[in-house]
């Protein structure tokens, strides 16, 4: 019996054993780990996700991301004027819009808008506007119409996260204004990104 407690193949069965249990813990230890590891860098990859996804939030509040704003004519019938009306299309407000407007078949100077002594033809310049989502902004309604009851204007608008060209031409006939207008990015002057036309509109009396 003695003898078996002292043969060396007991010690190296015993060393065996032990060599294996610490390498199953050592085993264990190490995919506990390496599985909390992974626990971490999923976290922390959520939590970069959302702080990057918060930071470009951040950023279209300030610059207004891809919302636009265009120009659109209104005709005041009972009192024979047009007015032009600054719309926004998008999730996000505009900040700082200016917008130089020229009068294409006149081709006059710029100068500082005074609707009560603004006449059709006029170009006319206005900055620092803030328009929010959804939000429309009257910005003349004092032109009085000449004849022939037309117009064609090109529009320059930027703002702080773009700067646009557009282009409108419209005209009163039978007491209902017709218009076509297109607006494309200066950054990207290829795609257009806000185009319309009023039904039945006829080109022959753009004047452009």
């Amino acid at each position: 019996m003695s003898d078996f407690f002292s043969s060396p193949s007991l010690y190296a069965f015993i060393g065996a054993l032990i060599a294996a249990i610490a390498a199953f813990v050592s085993a264990h230890k190490q995919s506990v780990f390496e599985n909390e590891i992974k626990t971490h860098q999923a976290t922390i990859e959520r939590q970069a996700d959302e702080i990057q996804k918060l930071n470009k939030e951040i950023q279209n509040t300030i610059t207004g991301g891809d919302t636009i704003c265009y120009i659109s004519p209104i005709f005041l019938q009972s009192n024979s004027v047009i007015g032009f009306i600054l719309s926004s299309k998008g999730e996000y407000p505009l900040h700082d819009i200016s917008i130089r407007a020229v009068d294409i078949p006149k081709f006059k100077s710029i100068k500082t808008l005074n609707i009560d002594t603004m006449t059709d033809g006029d170009a006319f310049h206005f900055s620092s506007i803030n328009l929010g989502k959804g939000q429309n902004l009257i910005l003349v309604n004092k032109i009085p119409l000449t004849v022939p009851a037309k117009g064609s204007y090109n529009f320059f608008i930027t703002h702080r996260g773009d700067s646009y060209t557009q282009q409108l031409d419209f005209y009163i006939k039978d007491d209902k204004l017709y218009q076509t207008t297109t607006l494309v990015s200066e950054s990207d002057r290829d795609t257009v990104l806000y185009e319309e036309t009023t039904d039945a509109y006829d080109p022959s009396y753009s004047i452009r």
